[in-house]
């Protein structure tokens, strides 16, 4: 059983090994910003990033679901200001050749976490499955 585990101190949330890394093919290691002059020329200048590689964790229609009571782990991380570097944990290929780990903080301008249950009940209970949308960076 395939797992990612967020570690953070003594903490450790255990999230479903098939969650999709969405942005993990794109491009991030190079910053642009451009501007126009009052004369309308384009200035634009280019950076290299160190670090702020986006990880988009996502569930779908059909896999990476989670209980709501992971939902809750993730939100009382989310909710510690400066809170400390976590530890991403992710399944390595081949299966079975360890994992790749990266230092990670939450993405909290686009909203760390999204999450929405996967069937409406009152009350909701800790073991109701929900969509997860996980938004990290990498910080080293």
């Amino acid at each position: 059983d395939l797992t990612i585990t967020l570690t953070s101190g003594a903490t450790v949330v255990t999230l479903p090994g098939d969650l999709q890394w969405v942005d993990e093919m794109t491009p991030w290691k190079v910053a642009q910003v451009y501007e126009h002059t009052l004369t309308g020329a384009l200035l634009v200048s280019e950076s290299g990033r160190l670090a702020g590689r986006p990880i988009t964790l996502q569930s779908g229609s059909d896999f990476g679901w989670v209980q709501r009571s992971v939902i809750e782990q993730l939100q009382a991380l989310v909710e510690v200001a400066n809170g400390p570097v976590m530890t991403l944990s992710l399944p390595a290929y081949p299966i079975g050749s360890g994992t790749r780990d990266f230092s990670v903080r939450f993405r909290r301008d686009t909203g760390a976490i999204e999450s929405a249950q996967l069937k409406h009940r009152i009350p909701p209970a800790p073991t109701d499955w929900c969509s997860l949308v996980l938004r990290l960076m990498q910080v080293s």
